[in-house]
C-alpha cells in the first residue's frame, strides 16, 4: 500500500511540476531606439543573431564615432600567436601585430 501511495505521490509531483513549468515560460519583446534616447547603452546582450547598421551607418567597438563599416579601437598588441596566447588571449580573440603593416590577427 505504501508503494502505491509513494508512486502516486511522485506521479502527482511530476504532473504539478510540468504544469507549473508551462506557466514559467514567457516571451519578451524589446524595442530599442538608435541612437539611444539617453545617450548610449551600457550593455547589449543578445541570444541568437544580432544585426546592427544593416543598411547604412557604421559600427564601432571602443569608439563612439566609427569611420568605417566596422572600426575596433583598443586591440592588444602581440608579435605573434604564441605571444598572444602567453599574454592570456584565447582562441577567437583579436590582436594587432603593431608592425608595418599593422596586421589584425585572430588567436588560433
Amino acid at each position: 500500500m505504501n508503494k502505491l501511495i509513494n508512486t502516486l505521490a511522485v506521479g502527482v509531483f511530476f504532473i504539478l511540476c510540468s504544469f507549473c513549468l508551462s506557466f514559467a515560460q514567457e516571451s519578451v519583446t524589446i524595442t530599442t531606439y538608435y541612437p539611444s534616447p539617453y545617450g548610449s547603452y551600457n550593455e547589449l546582450t543578445t541570444i541568437g543573431n544580432t544585426y546592427l547598421a544593416t543598411t547604412t551607418g557604421n559600427v564601432g567597438i571602443g569608439t563612439t564615432s566609427p569611420k568605417s563599416k566596422l572600426q575596433v579601437v583598443g586591440l592588444p598588441v602581440y608579435a605573434n600567436n604564441a605571444a598572444a596566447v602567453a599574454g592570456g588571449l584565447t582562441a577567437g580573440a583579436f590582436y594587432r601585430t603593431g608592425g608595418d603593416p599593422d596586421l589584425v590577427c585572430v588567436v588560433h
